[in-house]
């Protein structure tokens, strides 16, 4: 099996976060919490780096993609949140060592159907634990994204885009 580059994922991430259907909350209990273990029975890659995430995406596409509950904001027209991108297989990064996980700012243009990722931290194992192998600042002044439709990236518009409205 061929792995992704670092930029590859990245666009992975992006143009492929899905799932605000059926969203699940995920949360440990404090002794998983304070483990980097997943919870018992659980497959690495459903592993949240603690209580407050909700899976968006579950096992699509190589990804399951999280949100920080507490961190969905909305100013304006953009709405901004943590995301956590748990591979399950391997991704190729740094210097050639693997990315199992993705811990990223997103921001969300609504109306336009944009994207940006301001920052994002790429890790070796997941629920963002283990090393971080690089973080990766993209700026709040990089042009924003198109979101593509008919991608995990719309689904993902769609759930914080409808989460934003709802704390107005």
């Amino acid at each position: 099996m061929r792995h992704a580059s670092a930029l590859q994922a990245g666009a992975l991430l992006a143009g492929l976060l899905l799932g605000a259907c059926a969203a699940t909350p995920v949360v440990p209990s404090a002794d998983e919490a304070a483990s980097d273990a997943p919870p018992t029975g659980q497959v690495p890659w459903l592993a949240a780096p603690g209580p407050g995430w909700t899976i968006l995406v579950r096992e699509q596409a190589n990804t399951v993609v999280m949100v920080n509950d507490g961190s969905i904001a909305r100013s304006g027209d953009t709405t901004r949140a943590l995301i956590l991108i748990n591979f399950i297989h391997p991704v190729q990064g740094v210097a050639g060592r693997a990315i199992l996980s993705e811990l990223a700012e997103l921001e969300v243009a609504c109306a336009a159907r944009a994207y940006r990722r301001p920052m994002r931290r790429l890790f070796d194992r997941h629920g963002a634990t283990g090393a971080s192998l690089d973080a990766v600042p993209e700026g709040s002044e990089a042009p924003p994204r198109p979101i593509i439709p008919g991608s995990i990236g719309e689904d993902l518009h769609a759930a914080l885009c409808a989460a934003a409205e709802t704390t107005r």
